[in-house]
Order: structure tokens, then sequence, then C-alpha cells
């Protein structure tokens, strides 16, 4: 069986593969200039939005983010901007009218702008380099001047960008300590299973239960302990790609974009044909788009951010267009037969489309449901649930929804079975919350405490699951685990310091005492 994550990560992959395969034959000299402007007005667009929520004019998608674009994650607009800089800056150079000119200047400042406002670090680094390859192959540095000059150059730019990397760093200190902690785990993993991996969208159950693990075996130090959490992915597109897939998954990720990346070798040239015909410089931003990826991928999640995918996708099509670029795998079609293979490529996704609409619309049933149950509207939501048991029943959204409708129906035994489903494909805390209420109601205290410490392994820096667990500890009169559960509450640093922080922290703190009293007056 597939869980409903896997089969939506392998239709996404189909979905971007067609992608490409239409950009390849759709992107060609005259359209890719279109494509360009199509891709800067895009990110103007989000450049402006994220001007307007930094003065208060447009509410933040996101209540953690004072500026996030249009997404709620302010990652996925910025790497995305990061991406149309190429686009940009030869849209700037190729554009001869004036006043044509001035707008993609001012295009170009406003993308800027938005990129430092959502401060996301990868997409700064991203932008920069795009930046700096386009302009080198664009302007020909690399033939007008001798290599040990722009290699000094290029390291003088580097030693001066150190103290504002250090500074990145230090401002978001937590997060960059948080996300070594996870590629040192991921590693591991991939170690561990460098053959077959974990499965086609295993990474969030497989990462979180080899994390809890890790720290209930006391593996983790107090700098890694501080900075570990639950996690929906690697920040590292490589790693991520060895734990689903294994090693091989990772070699043919890599062999993928060195296709794109090999250039031709003519007249020893190191960088794409020289010389080449004026037209063909269009190509060079989509290579510093591409290349960018690769890197930016290093550091966050890039496949799953869709904009900056389809980007990608889309770069790669032009690539596969350039006469200057020599690849592994060479695609060639006959212009004679473009809208055959057009057709077959459009019928193919059709196809696939169509096959989607039954479980789009469960998506859509299942969100329906949702919206009832936390209305108080039981009936209604069984109503849309119930049909959807056994083509849903592998999907974790599907079994949260319905074993919550259940657990509120007081029909506890049921709803833990949807739980329990939901917990072969995913380590969502909430699934250990729940499973340990149902059992807390059906009077298996043994069953909640193990669901509760799992939990609090899977999310650390939660107090309320410490505090649960104390509490279901000192019912169940195991008084010297409450205290030492109360302790690590009383040492807890809070995320966010609020009311029932204050509360979980003066009760654990109580109960201390009272502990330490009854201790004294036992003497």
């Amino acid at each position: 069986m597939q869980t409903g994550i896997a089969v939506q990560s392998k239709n996404y992959r189909i979905a971007i593969l067609f992608v490409f395969l239409i950009s390849f034959i759709i992107l060609r000299k005259n359209q890719t200039i279109v494509f360009y402007r199509a891709v800067a007005f895009i990110a103007a667009l989000q450049g402006i939005w994220c001007i307007l929520q930094y003065l208060g004019k447009i509410p933040s998608e996101n209540a953690s983010f004072e500026v996030t674009g249009s997404f709620a994650n302010p990652n996925v607009v910025a790497m995305y901007m990061a991406l149309s800089l190429p686009a940009l800056l030869c849209l700037c150079f190729k554009t001869s009218v004036l006043n044509l000119k001035i707008i993609h200047y001012l295009m170009l400042l406003t993308v800027c702008i938005g990129l430092f406002l959502l401060e996301c670090r990868t997409a700064l680094l991203g932008g920069a380099f795009s930046s700096g390859l386009f302009l080198i192959f664009y302007f020909d540095i690399l033939k007008r001047y001798k290599i040990k000059y722009v290699l000094f150059g290029i390291l003088t730019v580097a030693i001066l960008c150190i103290p504002v990397a250090k500074q990145l760093y230090i401002d978001k200190k937590d997060s960059a300590d948080g996300r070594k902690l996870i590629w040192t785990i991921s590693s591991q993993m991939i170690l561990d299973s460098p053959v077959r991996g974990y499965g086609t969208g295993m990474f969030e159950k497989e990462y979180n239960l080899k994390q809890a693990k890790a720290i209930q075996e006391g593996k983790l130090n107090q700098k890694e302990l501080k900075n570990a959490s639950f996690v929906l992915m690697a920040y590292n597109d490589y790693l991520e790609q060895g734990i689903e897939g294994g090693i091989t998954a990772i070699v043919l990720f890599i062999t993928m974009l060195i296709s794109f990346l090999y250039p031709s070798k003519k007249n020893n040239d190191i960088v794409l044909e020289s010389g080449a015909n004026e037209n063909l410089k269009i190509h060079y931003a989509a290579y510093a788009g591409f290349a960018s990826f690769t890197l930016m991928a290093i550091f966050n999640f890039i496949i799953e951010a869709i904009p900056v995918m389809l980007l990608f996708c889309c770069y790669a099509g032009i690539l596969c267009n350039s006469a200057n670029q020599k690849k592994i795998v060479e695609l060639n079609i006959a212009p004679s037969r473009f809208k055959t293979v057009l057709l077959i490529v459009i019928c193919i996704t059709v196809y696939i489309t169509y096959s989607q609409l039954n479980q789009a619309k469960a998506n859509r049933e299942n969100k329906k449901a949702q919206e009832f149950l936390m209305a108080g509207n039981f009936d209604e939501a069984e109503n849309l649930l119930l049909p959807l048991r056994e083509t849903q029943q592998n999907s974790v959204s599907f079994c949260i929804i319905y074993g919550n409708l259940l657990y509120a129906q007081h029909k506890y035994g049921e709803a833990l079975y949807q739980f329990n489903c939901a917990k072969k494909f995913s380590a969502n805390p909430k699934l250990y919350d729940m499973s340990a209420r149902c059992l807390l109601k059906l009077k298996d205290r043994t069953g909640a405490i193990s669901n509760l410490y799992q939990l609090t392994t899977l999310s650390p820096k939660t107090m309320k699951y410490k505090f649960n667990l104390m509490q279901v500890l000192r019912t169940d009169k195991q008084i010297k685990l409450a205290c030492m559960m109360a302790q690590q509450i009383v040492n807890m640093q809070p995320v966010q310091r609020n009311e029932l922080t204050e509360k979980y922290q003066k009760e654990a703190n109580l109960f201390l005492k009272s502990c330490q009293n009854n201790t004294a007056n036992s003497i």
C-alpha cells in the first residue's frame, strides 16, 4: 500500500516532468524573452506585495513573519525571486527602448528590496550567486580578463561577504543550528539505509522518529536538544532524496543537474561558448538560474516549493534549446514534429489530471468536513467522511479528521484505530496526543503514558505535552518519574512565554515543592 503522501509526491514529480517537456517544446528564442517578462512581472508583483506588507498596508500571510509575500512561507516567494533575477538582468541589458529599460530597472529594484525584506538567507545567497554568474557569462568576463584576475575578484568579494554571512548566522542562530542537527541525523539515516531508503514521501515520519529515538537515548547534547523540534523537511534536497530513495536517488538527482550544467568545450572555453550569436545570450539567464537552484537545494526545500520548481523546469527547457549547451542527454525534436509531440504530452497531462480529480474532490470533502467539525456540526461532517473511508484510509489528513470526529462523538476505540492507521505514514505529534487522550478515556494509562513519552520526544519544545505527561504520571502514582518531568518543565525556556506556560511552570514548581516536603516529613 502507498500512503496518500507518497502518491501525491509521485504525481507531483510526474507533473513537473511534463512542465519541463512542454517548456522544451514551446520556449524557443522568441518565446523565451516573453517568458522572462512574465517571470519578471510576477517577481516584481511579489516585491510590491512584500513592500506593502512591510508598510502595514497588506496583512502578512503568517503571524510568525512580518513579510511573507503571497505565500504563508516567505522562503517560497524569496527563492522564486532569487531565481528570477537573471531573467530581470537579461531584460535590463537587452532592452534598447529607454522607457522600457527604466521600467525593467525599477522592477529589478523592487525585487531586490523584496528579497531583503523576506530575510531568507538561502534566497539572498542564491540571488547573489545567480546574478554574479549571469554577469560573468553575459559580459564574457572570463574572456576579457585573465582567469587569475577573475578568481582574485571572486575571492575578494567572498572575503567581504564573510561579515555579512556571520551577521546573518547570528540573526537566526537557532534556525541555523537546527538545520545542522537535521543534516547530521539525515546523513546518519542515509548510511543506515543506503540502498532502498525509507520510501517516497516518508521523510517526515522516519526522520522525526529517528530524532525522537536519539533524544530518548540521550545522544543529543544540550545545544542539539535545544534546537530539536518536529520537522517536515530536511532543508537539503540532496539529503532528502537520499533518505527517501537511498544513495541511488542522490546519484540520479545529481546526474540530472550535471546534464544541464555541463557546458560545451570548444577552443578550451570553460563556460558557455563565447562569441556566440547575441540572441543566444538569453540562455545565460536560464543557466544562471538553474545553477542557483542547485546551490539553494543544499540549504532549503526547493523541490517542494512549487513556484520555484516550476521556474526551474522552465529554465531546464530553455537550456535544452541552447545550441551551445552540451548535455549528457540530448533532446532533439524536428520542428515538423513539434505539434505531434506537444499533442501527445498534452493528452498524457490531461489524463493524469483527470485521474487526480477524485483525489482533489476527496481533499475538498475532507476540508469541508473539518470545517463542519470545528463548527460542532458532527452529522454533516460524518456524511462527508463516511463515503471516503475505503479510498482515503491511507491518507493521514483523512485519518486525523475522521479520528477527531469519532473522538468528539465519544467513539474512542474507533478514533484510536484511525490515529493508529495514520501513524503508519506519519509521526505528527497530533496523532500521539489524540491517541493518548483516547487511551485515557479507555482507562489504559500504560498505553497513554507510552504515547505521551513519545510525544515529548517528537516535540520536545512543547511544554503542554510534558505537563500532560506529568499529570498522568501523578495519577498513576509514578511520583519519581512525575518529579523528573516537573523538573524539566521548570527548567524549560518557552519559545513564546504566555499565561499557559506560566501556569505549567508554576504548577510543576508547586508539585516539586510538595514532593520535597513529603520527603522531608517522612524522614
